[in-house]
């Protein structure tokens, strides 16, 4: 199981396909050439300010309604986000609580389970998942594949956001299929800081995944040379293999980084792999 570093191109196909679908439904119901045209300037800004990640603008737009706030992407690669899921991935309360004055489900899942709360977490805000605790959002719910707003809020590297949540009674060993550790989202999120403090409350550096794969390997495949030097030095298992027998270097050799590469190499580990 791996994180979701994919939720902002998802959510953008959410966006483009919920703008398309607005300005379809605007000619169907017999708009002049005019309006057609203004539909497609708003959905053409829509897509710019999402990939500018905008809140500003963004937020300008939600106030003068240029959105369809109910509908739900049916593309496949946006999971079913609406913009409430997109609004919480920016981390923006107000702009989030706009949306509810709307008329917006806080509610609401994607096709993958996941919450509000999930996505609020990903962005790493205290201040959002804070206010969303307080409208009765649960950050123990899990998305379909198991994994909580605790690894979410771990994988965005927010230290602040982790230790309010365990401090609040959520559990620091909660796990993804009985496996995944809060220190694997730590380490696929890249975040150094994360991860000390997380070994300093007796996470296990060396405990697998389903697949096999430790934190090591995990910040190898993201080319991590600083988070893979600490690691090690933490008593990381250089030569653990995954279920497919892949060390880190293997991993490291696929992630473009030459000098993470080189730096494994020096340490006179075993092969890549050992077919």
């Amino acid at each position: 199981m791996k994180f979701y570093k994919t939720l902002c191109c998802s959510i953008f196909a959410a966006l483009i396909f919920m703008t398309a679908c607005c300005k379809s439904d605007a000619q169907s119901s017999g708009e002049t050439a005019a309006d057609n045209s203004r539909s497609q300037t708003k959905s053409n800004e829509a897509i710019e300010v999402f990939g500018e990640c905008n809140v500003q603008r963004f937020e300008q737009m939600i106030k003068n309604n240029s959105f369809d706030y109910s509908f739900r992407s049916t593309e496949p690669s946006s999971y079913g986000a609406n913009i409430l899921h997109y609004a919480a991935f920016t981390g923006n309360t107000n702009l989030v609580k706009d949306l509810v004055k709307q008329g917006c489900d806080l509610k609401t899942k994607d096709d993958s389970g996941r919450t509000v709360i999930h996505y609020a977490a990903e962005s790493g805000s205290v201040e959002l998942v804070q206010w969303l605790v307080e409208q009765g959002l649960f950050p123990c719910a899990k998305d379909d594949a198991g994994g909580s707003a605790l690894h979410y809020a771990a994988e965005s590297g927010s230290l602040e956001l982790i230790q309010w949540m365990i401090k609040r009674g959520e559990d620091i060993n909660i796990k993804i299929n009985g496996k995944t550790t809060l220190l694997h989202a730590a380490a696929w999120g890249g975040s150094v800081e994360v991860a000390q403090w997380l070994v300093q409350q007796g996470l296990d550096v060396n405990a697998k995944d389903d697949g096999g794969e430790t934190a090591l390997h995990y910040a190898a495949q993201i080319g991590s040379l600083e988070l893979v030097q600490w690691l090690v030095k933490q008593g990381a298992d250089v030569n653990a293999k995954d279920n497919d027998q892949k060390t880190a270097l293997f991993y490291a050799s696929q992630s473009n980084n030459s000098e993470l590469s080189q730096w494994l190499l020096e340490l006179g580990w075993d092969n890549i792999t050992e077919e």
